[in-house]
């Protein structure tokens, strides 16, 4: 006999039925969550925040949330500030 016949339980028919609904399973919940993730994502109407104008001059943060400074200038001065604040929070 060769290596692909059944045995007398079936136990190789019951492995690929078991393995082809596993397969089958793991589609329709990858499915499942790309269709949630869609419907739960914002529409992208335009209807994003603008970026507020900075009322400083300065690389330094716009304002601070939860205790965080945020909002630094998109420079190589606001990158150095940012960092800096970051060790500051972060270290303590």
């Amino acid at each position: 006999m060769n290596s692909y016949a059944y045995d007398e339980n079936g136990r190789r028919r019951w492995v690929l039925v078991a393995g082809a609904g596993a397969a089958l399973a793991m589609v329709v919940l990858l499915a499942v969550a790309f269709v949630a993730g869609r419907v739960s994502a914002p529409s992208a109407g335009g209807q994003g925040q603008a970026a507020a104008p900075r009322a400083q001059g300065g690389p330094g943060p716009a304002r601070v949330v939860n205790g965080v400074p945020v909002g630094y200038a998109h420079t190589q001065a606001g990158a150095v500030a940012a960092a800096t604040n970051y060790l500051e929070v972060f270290y303590g």
